[in-house]
C-alpha cells in the first residue's frame, strides 16, 4: 500500500505535500527506501491521497522494524486490527 501510494502520487497531491512540507528530497527517499515518514507526514499522506492513515501506518510499523521482526509484528498488528 505505501509504495502504490508513493508511485502514483498525482502533481496535485505532490503540490499539496510540497505546501505541508514534504519536499521532493523526502518523497524521493520514500520512493527509493532511503527513509520511512514520520507519524505526522503518514496522516499528511494519507489526507492528502485518502487513503485510510491507520492501515498506512501499521504498513510503515512494519517497514520500520528490523527484517528479522517484520513478520511477527505484521501477525501481531493484523491480530489486534480484529
Amino acid at each position: 500500500m505505501f509504495a502504490d501510494v508513493i508511485t502514483r502520487l498525482s502533481h496535485d497531491q505532490k503540490t499539496e505535500l510540497y505546501r505541508r512540507r514534504v519536499t521532493p528530497q523526502l518523497l524521493s527517499d520514500w520512493k527509493n527506501g532511503r527513509r520511512l515518514p514520520t507519524e505526522v507526514q503518514v496522516v499528511d499522506l494519507a489526507d492528502v491521497t485518502h487513503t485510510d492513515w491507520i492501515e498506512l501506518q501499521r504498513e510503515v510499523t512494519v517497514l520500520r522494524a528490523p527484517e528479522d521482526r517484520r513478520e511477527e509484528i505484521a501477525k501481531a498488528i493484523n491480530w489486534r486490527k480484529r
